[in-house]
């Protein structure tokens, strides 16, 4: 595992997280929330073989795993080892790492969040995911989810950190330099705290600048928002935009639209994804400049694959089948 670390150890100084380490003291224990497009050490996702899970959940992980970088990688979560039949055709080296109380595919929700120390060390920042109440989960499936994630965070980072929060990963989205986007929700499962107190629970534990809340989503339980906006790069940040017939989902879009507008700094980008329904094409898995896009056997699939395209000329677009699967990409896999 030392030879990983390193590699991502290497990766966050080209990337120039030194320069920011800069702002730390030596008695400072905060650390950096580490954005996706700088993340190039290990991707891990949880394999369905031995779980309850959607159809069709182990084409999408093998249709991601084969277009991953040759240099990244591959931790495969799973109470049991994937079995030679289901790997299929991935020849890639794996690594198996059991996690025998593992009850979700979506492990972005509880696993730690990447991030690394003023010395660009590996590290990992945790939530509290056992008490949240989610959609489709009981109470014993997110106690296990939320120790599954302590293991699989002192299993593979140098550090980590445990921020006392109720939340989980998809409620946040962040530049990577000090901007943090959160759910209302955030609020909502942390009531014994107040707004100021939450913002300072979190500045307390990250290099973290400037928090702004948003409200939750039509039909979100869960108060998830990366499926409706989320950071490509320090200075862009993509957002749904669903059709006008779509009722209260684009006059979601509309509020969020102008609510963005009026909080972000004039430095970044706001881009606009149009669909025609929801799920929208937010909803995606980000690897370092390869951005994994749902296709859902609609008309406006490949429109957005050409507007996204367009819009980041030095991004890789992969489309990914998702049409009766019932999956999110964003939510399948975490690289550190």
């Amino acid at each position: 595992m030392r030879h990983i670390l390193m590699a991502l150890v290497l990766a966050l100084a080209m990337h120039g997280l030194d320069a920011r380490a800069e702002k730390a003291t030596e008695e400072d224990t905060r650390i950096f929330l580490l954005p996706e497009w700088m993340a190039q050490g290990i991707l891990t996702v949880v394999w369905p073989e031995h779980m309850r899970a959607p159809r069709h959940a182990e084409e999408v992980l093998h249709a991601i795993l084969q277009h991953t970088p040759d240099d990244l990688q591959i931790a495969i979560i799973s109470p049991r080892p994937p079995s030679r039949k289901a790997l299929g055709e991935i020849s890639r080296p794996l690594r198996y790492v059991p996690m025998p109380n593992v009850r979700s595919l979506a492990i972005r929700d509880w696993a730690a969040a990447p991030s690394v120390t003023p010395e660009s060390k590996a590290a990992s920042l945790k939530f509290n995911h056992a008490t949240r109440g989610h959609a489709g989960m009981d109470a014993d499936d997110c106690r296990m989810n939320h120790r599954t994630g302590l293991l699989l965070a002192d299993t593979l980072m140098q550090r980590r950190v445990d921020i006392p929060l109720v939340m989980d990963g998809r409620s946040m989205t962040h530049n990577g330099r000090g901007l943090v986007l959160l759910s209302n929700r955030v609020i909502a499962d942390n009531e014994h705290l107040s707004v100021e107190e939450i913002k300072q629970t979190i500045s307390d534990t990250t290099f973290v600048e400037e928090i702004h809340f948003l409200p939750v989503p039509p039909d979100e339980a869960a108060g998830h928002i990366t499926g409706w906006m989320r950071f490509v790069d320090e200075d862009k940040l993509l957002f749904s935009y669903p059709a006008p017939d779509t009722g209260r989902h684009h006059a979601y879009a509309e509020r969020l639209h102008a609510l963005l507008k009026e909080i972000l700094p004039e430095t970044i980008s706001l881009i606009p994804v149009p669909a025609s329904d929801l799920p929208g094409y937010v909803d995606m898995l980000q690897i370092g400049k390869i951005l994994f896009i749902p296709q859902y056997n609609r008309a406006d699939d490949d429109h957005a694959v050409t507007a996204l395209k367009e819009a980041l000329p030095g991004h890789t677009i992969i489309p990914v089948p998702l049409q009766n699967t019932g999956l999110s990409l964003n939510a399948l896999g975490v690289v550190y």
